[in-house]
């Protein structure tokens, strides 16, 4: 999950580049353009290590026009 702050939380937890900002990955900034639709990622390499994957993302809102949260499911 990416707030539109920059926190990102990832479950199972795993180690990313310190450097890491999931604000500039085509699957936060695709959400945040299409709210309410579900988006699939081409395959790309994990930042985590993890090879290729796909990423299936999500934008959440809380009462507000502006997104708080992206959901992003990865390794499918």
């Amino acid at each position: 999950m990416a707030t539109a702050n920059g926190v990102y939380r990832m479950f199972p937890a795993a180690l990313t580049r310190k450097l890491y900002d999931p604000l500039s990955t085509p699957w936060y900034k695709r959400a945040v353009r299409m709210p309410g639709r579900i988006i699939l990622s081409r395959p790309h390499v994990d930042s985590a290590g993890a090879g290729y994957i796909v990423t299936v993302s999500h934008s959440i809102y809380e009462g507000r026009s502006v997104c708080n949260y992206i959901v992003g499911k990865k390794d499918i």
